[in-house]
């Protein structure tokens, strides 16, 4: 692997252009491999979730730590922001904790279990009629990996792991505090999903836009679901009044297999990342959808708009671990094990700006008016064990230059 810098890139300037800002790192970052990096909607504050168990909030305006708190329910892989107030993150083990944050900020944090992903056996046990009893390996095998809320009245969180189910959960159900210094489990009173689908594989990858859910499963599948309410009951009726419909079950356009997905802000493409340093634009629209047939089986295959290469150094090829879109201008960025960030213009296919980072970088996100970005230095294990710079969560000023649409020639 090639080496990587042990800074960010430096601010520096010249006599054609502005001063390029410099990327600095929040105190008191996590102290293991970050999973999720998110900004509250309307705030400088950011939220983050890490393999070390814990969740953190930072105000990226004063850079300063405001929260750092264990969850005690393992290693954190989910995280998903509702509003101002409350977070939710998903664990190894397949708890989901709604975590206020108003109360946070002054004390400790009120956790509340919202639910469980219900444990699976490993495949050695499931092919023998093992009855997957819980264990620390069909625990693993539950881990949430993927938290997304949907603007939704009732409010709803949708989650997916790697037990290969997608799960809708209607927040306004009862739900049971947690004792932060126990391991968090589901207790009685905290009710199961209101919908569960079966997924055609682990659940690596998930984003939502207007009531639908896209989901990147293992072997390279891409699943779309619609989330609605049943037409034949009232906003009043019950929670099981929502249905999610599995609208595409489609292969991947990319030949290797999904590490990020992200809808367009106009919910008619997604951005896919591989592992194999590559993201394609896909359609989403109900007639964008092609069956191919190999060896007699009929399977259906998400249609390229086009794709690129991306987040490689020479022969050397990286994973796209990331994708986050600009919430005023629509470009995207992309963050790589090669440890940079690259923005693009998805419309005009062109390359904006680059700026590298000490290692990996796991996660990415936007402010909410585009003016931050938040970075996760933090080495995803792509060369296996070794060392590696300590893990650190970076904020960096966007220039207009490096996010703005390229103007036509």
């Amino acid at each position: 692997m090639a080496d990587k810098s042990e800074n960010p890139q430096p601010a520096s300037s010249n006599d054609d252009g502005p001063i390029i800002p410099d990327a600095k790192s929040l105190p008191d970052p996590p102290t293991d491999a970050i999973s999720k990096l998110s900004f509250l909607p309307s705030s400088s504050l950011l939220a983050s979730t890490s393999w070390d168990g814990a969740f953190r909030l930072h105000d990226c305006d004063a850079m300063e730590s405001k929260l750092s708190h264990s969850a005690s329910m393992g290693p954190l892989l989910s995280l998903a922001v509702a509003d101002e107030e409350y977070i939710f993150v998903g664990g190894l083990g397949g708890s989901i904790v709604r975590v206020n944050l108003a109360q946070g900020t002054t004390g400790t944090p009120i956790l509340e279990t919202v639910g469980a992903h219900p444990p699976r056996a490993p495949p050695s046990l499931e092919k023998a009629g093992g009855d997957g009893s819980s264990s620390s390996s069909s625990a693993t095998l539950s881990a949430c990996s993927c938290l997304v809320t949907l603007p939704s009245s009732p409010p709803l969180l949708a989650s997916a792991g790697w037990h290969g189910k997608f799960h809708l959960w209607d927040l306004r159900q009862s739900s049971s505090s947690v004792n932060s210094s126990t391991t968090t489990t589901m207790s009685s009173s905290a009710k199961g999903p209101v919908v569960s689908l079966d997924l055609p594989g682990k659940a690596f990858t998930m984003d939502t836009c207007d009531g639908r859910v896209v989901v990147g499963c293992s072997g390279r599948r891409t699943c779309l679901l619609d989330i609605r309410k049943k037409n034949d009951v009232s906003s009043s009726s019950s929670s099981s009044s929502w249905v999610a419909e599995s609208v595409v079950d489609a292969e991947s356009s990319q030949k290797h297999q999904t590490r990020c997905i992200k809808f367009f802000p106009d919910g008619q493409s997604i951005a896919v990342g591989s592992v194999e340093g590559r993201v394609a634009v896909e359609s989403v629209s109900p007639s964008s959808f092609t069956a191919k047939t190999d060896d007699s089986t009929a399977t259906t295959t998400m249609k390229k708009v086009y794709a690129f290469k991306c987040h490689r150094d020479g022969d050397l090829v990286y994973p796209v671990n990331c994708i986050d879109f600009h919430p005023k201008y629509g470009t995207f960025a992309t963050g790589g094990c090669d440890g940079t960030v690259v923005t693009w213009d998805g419309v005009n296919r062109k390359r904006l700006t680059s700026f590298r980072f000490p290692t990996s970088v796991a996660s990415l996100c936007f402010n909410h008016d585009g003016s931050k970005m938040a970075v996760a230095s933090s080495y995803t294990f792509e060369d296996g064990e070794r060392e590696h710079p300590r893990d650190e969560i970076y904020i960096r000023p966007m220039l207009e230059s490096e996010c703005a649409p390229k103007q036509p020639q």
